[in-house]
């Protein structure tokens, strides 16, 4: 949410925890697009559910060279591109939480959660 809120795309943060003591930020997968990476999910791949960007895959199989690369892509919710198509997405938040007329009604439509299972 708070790329979309600030005008940039989706940005993922790889961590590595082999070190409990001190994690590092191992490596940062920036979206070609204007998404919202949500519910990420590591079976292999990288599963990542965008809302109306649908299903994205991202290959780890360089991870330790910090090589991250979407890898397959599946539409969930093609209207989200007639909206783009449209006009500029613009997305209006209700920061009291009081008014449930404010906001982007289509913002968290397509998918929210993915399994690979």
């Amino acid at each position: 949410m708070d790329e979309v809120r600030n005008g940039i795309n989706a940005r993922t943060i790889i961590l590595d925890f082999s070190d409990l003591d001190e994690p590092i930020n191992h490596v940062e997968y920036s979206s070609p697009n204007a998404v919202v990476d949500h519910n990420g999910y590591v079976v292999g791949n990288f599963y990542l559910a965008c809302y109306t960007g649908g299903l994205r895959i991202l290959d780890l199989k360089n991870i330790d060279s910090k090589e991250v690369s979407e890898k397959y892509y599946f539409d969930t919710h093609i209207e989200h591109e007639a909206h783009l198509a449209r006009k500029p997405r613009t997305i209006g938040f209700d920061d009291d939480h009081d008014n449930p007329r404010k906001g982007n009604e289509d913002l968290f439509n397509g998918a929210w959660s993915v399994y690979p299972f």
